[in-house]
């Protein structure tokens, strides 16, 4: 990140920059960047909103996406901070690649929905209510993410669940399995009889193998996904709050999702979108398999995110991070030692 200075302070030399890394700082650096995108739409969300300093110092203080970049064992600077998924959106975009694991994730996910009982149907999408939070804590125990994806730690978040539920909020789940109807390349039927259509999500360019890395970082492809649970009258009156405080949000027929998360998502309900999702996309670079056939199967991998409502308390998990002193030190060199010549502004 220090050699990207020059980037921006070289005029002229752009064309000449090359960057040649690993795949773990590859890793890092796109966990890093997500940290800081998602900062930046907290802070926009703030002062729209007309939060104060003390909400932004909050917001900061608790944002998950301060947890480690690097194994326990490797840190040697560390603190505890406080951890809140209020008013987030959490989204499993780092699956492993293990044939092992993911059959796991998808037998966990089916047996979820066989024990769910009767559904409705919101459009071609098959929806749960009043879930309880036991049966959603039972799921992500036996679900496992890439061991990169630091953010999202299932037993922590398990444990904020529990955490709050003990306050009477998060008490009665929405769940949704999300069904591609038009055009889907892959179909998986689940043992309770539903067929869905599997979403395609490509894979990052420059990732690691053993983990399906989705480009972007986001398994969510429609906004209105996390909306899918909530009635007319919410929606509304969540959308004229977005036009109140949001530019350029007059063409849009539907609200601002972060803002019906912190503001209008009711405290008892949270959601929790099922996605199965193309194989393919995880096997294939430029249109061809790059994983070897005996390594590959059919079945879908299986994604999740989560929509936590904002909440009236201060619970947070405790967590242990890097303080990356050492990084903090290499600034302080660059600053006190640099010998670039900028141009005169």
């Amino acid at each position: 990140m220090q050699m990207g200075r020059w980037f921006g302070y070289r005029p002229g030399y752009v064309d000449l920059c090359r960057l040649f890394t690993s795949e773990e700082l590859n890793e890092w650096f796109r966990h890093i960047t997500v940290a800081s995108e998602e900062l930046k739409s907290e802070f926009n969300y703030l002062a729209e909103s007309g939060g104060t300093p003390d909400n932004y110092a909050l917001k900061v203080r608790t944002h998950p996406g301060c947890l480690q970049i690097t194994a326990l064992n490797k840190m040697r600077y560390t603190k505890q901070i406080e951890v809140s998924w209020a008013g987030r959106l959490i989204e499993t975009y780092q699956l492993p690649m293990d044939k092992g694991i993911k059959r796991r994730n998808l037998i966990a996910t089916d047996n979820f929905l066989s024990a769910l009982g009767a559904h409705e149907l919101k459009g071609s999408n098959f929806l749960w209510r009043n879930v309880s939070p036991d049966e959603i804590c039972d799921y992500l125990s036996k679900f496992k993410v890439a061991d990169s994806l630091k953010k999202v730690d299932l037993d922590m978040i398990s444990a904020y669940i529990q955490d709050l539920v003990r306050e009477g909020e998060l008490t009665s789940w929405r769940v949704v399995l999300m069904n591609k109807k038009d055009n889907a390349e892959a179909t998986h039927t689940f043992s309770n009889g539903l067929a869905v259509g599997c979403f395609d999500r490509n894979r990052a360019d420059d990732t690691n193998w053993s983990t399906y890395y989705i480009r972007k970082n986001h398994i969510v492809g429609n906004q209105k996904d996390e909306l899918i649970d909530l009635d007319d009258d919410l929606l509304e009156a969540a959308l004229e709050r977005t036009r109140e405080v949001k530019e350029n949000w007059e063409d849009k027929d539907y609200p601002a999702p972060e803002i019906v998360r912190q503001e209008f998502r009711p405290r008892t309900n949270p959601l929790l979108l099922i996605y199965p999702l193309n194989p393919d996309c995880a096997y294939k670079k430029d249109g061809k398999f790059i994983i070897d056939e005996i390594q590959r199967t059919d079945d879908p991998f299986i994604g999740f995110v989560i929509s936590f409502p904002n909440s009236r308390t201060n619970i947070a998990i405790s967590y242990t991070v890097n303080q990356v002193a050492e990084f903090a030190e290499t600034e302080n060199l660059f600053d006190n030692e640099n010998d670039n010549v900028y141009d005169e502004l």
